[in-house]
């Protein structure tokens, strides 16, 4: 009996495809490996990425089933001169598409309009204490991330056109750890489609050691811990009540949960009261 041919590419497609355009960015946070010299200095670790190479990934991409493509990395997707006409060659490509970014420069019209193409759009932000933010991702304005969010609200009433699917992703360390309610309440008055809650962790360090500022929450003692989670509940119940995705990862929930000596995951197991 002839053996079947099989698809690899159906049998085990992957809902979207992620591709790093650039390795290079206009921030140095503290918690990235982009904060170290040692780290940007091996070949290809600070780079766009070479025409060749494009073409070659487009070439391929038309042939793929999967047609969903985010753009991120450890490079910051707008910081590419060229990101709009790149952009428009994945999308004629028949790609849809979502990048995450940082949001800390000014964004053009023409890249706010780049913008509104997208089916979603990730902003990275951690805390609304705007001189935290500055400490921790240095030559970064809360300002000019509020600016560029309105910005693009205005620039779709303007045009007509619908806004992607807009997600807020804040990093989790110590120093902001009690911050998550007004994050939560930043994402409702913003009309947020979505909030997430990452934890920090060792290995977004890479082999560095891991830095004195900002802090790992495994570092807080368990009445701070058990104040984060009570907030991380109360984030999530009033995300969830004004219809927005809160997203509250599991490393994040079980780390505070040690801290504070609480069996289990306190955030569904009621061990807040």
């Amino acid at each position: 009996m002839p053996s079947a041919q099989i698809d690899l590419s159906r049998v085990s497609m992957p809902r979207y495809i992620a591709v790093e355009w650039t390795s290079r960015c206009n921030l140095r946070c503290l918690y990235c490996q982009k904060s170290g010299k040692e780290w940007n200095a091996i070949p290809g670790r600070d780079q766009d990425l070479d025409e060749e190479l494009l073409d070659r990934m487009l070439t391929g991409l038309k042939a793929y089933p999967a047609k969903q493509l985010e753009i991120s990395g450890i490079g910051e997707t707008t910081f590419r001169k060229d990101w709009l006409e790149i952009l428009d060659r994945f999308r004629s490509a028949g790609m849809s598409i979502g990048i995450v970014t940082n949001f800390a420069k000014i964004l053009s019209e023409a890249e706010l309009d780049g913008m509104l193409t997208l089916k979603i759009l990730t902003i990275s932000l951690d805390t609304l204490d705007a001189e935290l933010l500055r400490r921790v991702r240095h030559s970064v304005s809360l300002a000019t991330i509020i600016s560029n969010l309105v910005r693009l609200r205005v620039r779709a009433r303007e045009t007509g056109r619908e806004l992607p699917y807009i997600c807020l992703n804040a990093v989790i360390y110590y120093e902001n750890m009690l911050d998550v309610i007004r994050l939560a309440h930043f994402a409702i008055e913003n009309k947020i489609a979505q909030m997430q809650y990452t934890r920090m962790v060792n290995e977004a360090i890479a082999a560095s050691p891991f830095p004195p500022f900002p802090h790992d929450i495994a570092t807080s003692d368990p009445s701070r811990a058990r104040e984060a989670l009570r907030q991380l509940s109360r984030a999530r119940t009033l995300l969830e009540e004004n219809g927005i995705v809160a997203s509250i990862y599991d490393d994040l929930v079980q780390t505070l949960t040690e801290r504070a000596g609480l069996d289990g995951n306190a955030l569904t197991t009621g061990g807040l009261e």
